[in-house]
């Protein structure tokens, strides 16, 4: 998938990163984005900006050792996290890192996430990583390992990350994520008998490309 040019995903990183934080998926300082520019150069979020008011000619370009090759300040302190995913997987062109409130609820509880829609099923494989400080090497290697059965992991006591192919699909996923655990909270109030879909019919959706 081509990447956006500078100016183009500078412009889609801040209006994500204002849209996560109105959404109360993001916290004031809490949660990063970055996008691929180039096989070598990344594009990210800055360290201690507010979410909500950063712009885009804050946002940092490193390479792929984290050495800063444009802009002032401090990368994310997830930076070398970003750049592990980049190296492991290239066909991923983005990822993003929130605070979502109901992710966070669903990692601390040790249960799966259900498929409950068919768009869900996507993320049935979701694992929840144990907590770590950022920039843990054993953290980074276990997100990795995460990202190889959903393009969402939970990180414990933390937050969320998605991936994707681009900053649309990695967004998508954050949003799902969060809006299937709001479903399965409902359901769990509305009753004990909740039906989540077969694994026949997971496994046909998935095989289809459906989600």
């Amino acid at each position: 998938m081509p990447m956006l040019p500078e100016a183009e995903a500078r412009k889609a990183v801040v209006e994500a990163m204002h849209r996560l934080y109105r959404d109360r998926l993001m916290t004031m300082l809490g949660g990063n984005i970055s996008v691929r520019l180039a096989e070598d150069r990344v594009l990210i979020t800055p360290s201690g900006r507010h979410k909500g008011k950063v712009q885009p000619e804050e946002l940092l370009v490193v390479d792929m050792t984290g050495r800063v090759q444009q802009g002032q300040g401090r990368p994310s302190v997830e930076t070398a996290m970003h750049l592990a995913i980049y190296r492991a997987y290239p066909q991923v062109h983005a990822v993003v890192h929130t605070h979502a409130p109901l992710g966070i609820a669903l990692g601390l509880s040790g249960q799966p996430l259900p498929a409950l829609t068919a768009e869900s099923a996507v993320l049935l494989d979701t694992q929840v990583v144990p907590y770590a400080p950022s920039g843990d090497p054993d953290l980074i290697a276990q997100v990795v390992e995460a990202l190889h059965s959903s393009p969402a992991v939970l990180l414990q006591n933390h937050g969320v990350l998605t991936i994707g192919p681009d900053l649309d699909h990695a967004l998508y996923y954050t949003y799902l994520l969060e809006d299937t655990v709001r479903i399965w909270l409902a359901a769990r109030l509305l009753g004990e008998n909740i039906q989540p879909l077969p694994p026949d019919m997971v496994r046909h959706i998935r095989a289809q490309g459906l989600v």
